[in-house]
């Protein structure tokens, strides 16, 4: 119960478990109830934004980019940006060496 003491990158309170399930609060006060058959749907979403928002990546472009695995599509993400980078570098490289 007193782990936090131990290990600081642990925190005191529960701030974070209680904001992330704030926007399912919201959500059940404005429609009055939360029973119907859009709730599954509905709490998936919710649960893939706040994956994307704790892993500071963008829910709108993962959403876009059709991937179902948010690990998958940060691992593509990232060898693309790699691979832009190369390029970028060639093509910079090229361009000075035909300055010469």
């Amino acid at each position: 119960m007193f782990t936090f003491l131990s290990h600081n990158e642990i925190p005191w309170n529960n701030n974070t478990a209680e904001r992330a399930i704030r926007h399912l609060a919201i959500q059940r006060k404005i429609s009055g109830a939360f029973g119907n058959d859009l709730t599954p749907s509905y709490l998936r979403l919710l649960s893939i934004a706040q994956t994307c928002k704790f892993n500071d990546k963008s829910f709108l472009e993962f959403l876009l980019s059709k991937e179902l695995n948010l690990t998958e599509w940060k691992s593509k993400r990232l060898k693309y940006k790699t691979v832009l980078k190369v390029r970028k570098s060639f093509t910079n490289k090229i361009k000075l060496n035909s300055e010469c």
